[in-house]
């Protein structure tokens, strides 16, 4: 079912990804092209609008990925971050910054007052040239829509997290986990990484049975037990509680042959890597 084209691009580059916002109070789209990642508030369609069109907010910019490509962004599943994975390797996290929210949304109460005033003192203007434009509209079957923004950004979000895989390689999709807190990648050469963005530390790294290819697709499951991966030619599930528990017992054994060596280098090491997991 077709219901409307959005031209919300004006960089001439491709849309690359985009998302829905889940559980916010606004009705937000984020759309990232290859540079610059956009927030839009869309509201939701009124057919009582006047002729039936769509005014679409421009919220945020954000250029932190000028010398990269973004490839995915996500919105976490309580909708308070945006996550965002490009071709250097890198994983960023954005919040929204509610000290400028608040002064914001002062500012679009009061514009929003002002237009209201405007529009009561044009009623039957307005009235008249509805009758004419829906008259067109109906000719036509043309939904028109419009985009607007004002000088800087109407809501900052902050960049509150930045994490950088070890390796060269590209980030190609992106997963948030229902925590909120953890997001898997998927990475070049059959790797996918999970990533704790609470603690900015990668927490597993799981190599693909069989293949070397790029994970181009990336998934958790609902339980946060299990990770799907895809590449070109396969998908596969991976447990994440087995990976742990074999870790685990790698790490135990490691301390207890250590131990027996009295090594307290090793052992400092060795303990440390149980607070990774």
């Amino acid at each position: 079912m077709y219901i409307e084209k959005l031209n919300l691009n004006s960089e001439n580059e491709k849309i690359t990804s985009l998302d829905f916002q889940a559980h916010g109070d606004m009705n937000r789209l984020a759309i990232s092209s290859l540079h610059q990642i956009k927030i839009y508030h869309i509201p939701l369609k009124d057919k009582c609008l006047r002729n039936n069109k769509i005014n679409i907010e421009l919220l945020f910019v954000s250029n932190d990925h000028k010398l990269v490509y973004i490839n995915t962004i996500r919105w976490s599943f309580n909708g308070l971050f945006l996550a965002s994975c490009d071709s250097g390797g890198t994983l960023v996290c954005y919040e929204l910054d509610l000290n400028k929210k608040k002064i914001m949304d002062e500012i679009k109460k009061n514009n929003e007052n002002n237009e209201n005033n405007e529009n009561n003192n044009n009623n039957n203007n307005n009235n008249n040239n509805n009758n004419n434009n829906n008259n067109n509209n109906n000719n036509n079957n043309v939904n028109m829509i419009s985009t607007y923004s004002s000088i800087g950004n109407k809501e900052e979000w902050k960049m509150t997290k930045c994490v950088k895989i070890p390796e060269n390689g590209e980030i190609f999709d992106l997963s948030w986990s229902r925590d909120n807190e953890h997001v898997v990648c998927g990475i070049s050469k059959g790797v996918v990484y999970i990533f704790n963005l609470r603690r900015s530390i990668i927490v597993h790294k799981l190599f693909v049975n069989g293949t070397t290819e790029n994970i181009k697709g990336v998934c958790f499951h609902p339980s946060n037990n299990l990770i799907i991966a895809q590449n070109a030619k396969s998908v596969t599930v991976d447990d994440i509680q087995k990976e742990k528990k074999s870790l685990i017992e790698n790490h135990k054994k490691e301390l207890r042959d250590i131990i027996e060596l009295k090594d307290v280098r090793k052992i400092i090491n060795i303990k440390r890597g149980f607070t990774n997991i």
